[in-house]
């Protein structure tokens, strides 16, 4: 397998730092769940909390313990969350298609 190019992971890593969709979340018209790890050490809580301001009707979980993967470390949490998201949002969220 080839090594990948430096040029390549830095046209990517510059890609990402530059990358910003903040002024679109808004029209995001789904209700959308977002759960993160209080103290993550990968992603910011503010921002999971600057997501959830900026996207209507959204609801941010927030996990005590754990790691960036605590979907996996705390399974039991994170799919009681979901389940509960499905639950309360499923009829909502087919509403928007108008479908009889």
């Amino acid at each position: 397998m080839k090594e990948p190019e430096a040029c390549g992971l830095e046209g990517q890593r510059d890609g990402v730092m530059e990358f910003n969709s903040l002024d679109r979340l808004r029209l995001i018209k789904s209700p959308t769940l977002v759960m993160v790890r209080y103290k993550d050490r990968v992603i910011k809580y503010t921002s999971s909390e600057t997501i959830v301001q900026n996207i209507p009707n959204a609801r941010l979980i927030k996990i005590e313990n754990g790691s960036h993967s605590f979907f996996a470390e705390r399974s039991e949490i994170f799919i009681k969350e979901v389940l509960d998201f499905f639950k309360n949002n499923l009829i909502e969220s087919f509403n928007q298609f108008n479908i009889d």
